[in-house]
């Protein structure tokens, strides 16, 4: 069975002004691996989830197919 995974993240809001772009991408997608790390085959739904930003906002997704 063939499995992908698609992260969108949309960078427009204010966590990722004034430079802070990188670092502000750096901790979504580290939270994001530190959130997934112990998924096995029978949990795969658990990869596709809304992605936060610093502030609270949804600011993207991880999709599972």
């Amino acid at each position: 069975m063939s499995h992908h995974l698609t992260i969108t993240i949309q960078t427009e809001n204010a966590a990722f002004t004034d430079g802070f772009i990188g670092q502000e991408l750096s901790r979504i997608l580290i939270k994001y691996a530190n959130s997934i790390k112990e998924v096995g085959e029978s949990d795969l739904f658990l990869l596709s989830t809304k992605l936060y930003d610093l502030n609270g906002n949804s600011v993207g997704q991880a999709e599972h197919k």
